[in-house]
């Protein structure tokens, strides 16, 4: 599971890698994920916010927010 963690974590670290070489020199601050916990926990973990899903307890409380540390470093 964490060679997925870190593959997901690079396919996302791509698109925002080619906006920063792209635009860095005119963007001075940048967002990532906003309330983490939210998506995380209510959307996958809960079922009440889209996607709607009830996945493994341990996949919503460990690797989930592991994977979203590494897509923020």
């Amino acid at each position: 599971m964490g060679g997925q963690r870190q593959n997901h974590a690079r396919l996302h670290q791509l698109p925002l890698r080619v906006c920063f070489e792209n635009f860095g020199d005119r963007i001075k601050f940048w967002l990532t994920f906003n309330e983490p916990a939210v998506f995380t926990f209510a959307g996958y973990g809960e079922g009440r916010h889209a996607p709607g899903l009830i996945l493994d307890e341990d996949l919503v409380r460990f690797t989930m927010p592991a994977t979203i540390v590494l897509t923020r470093a």
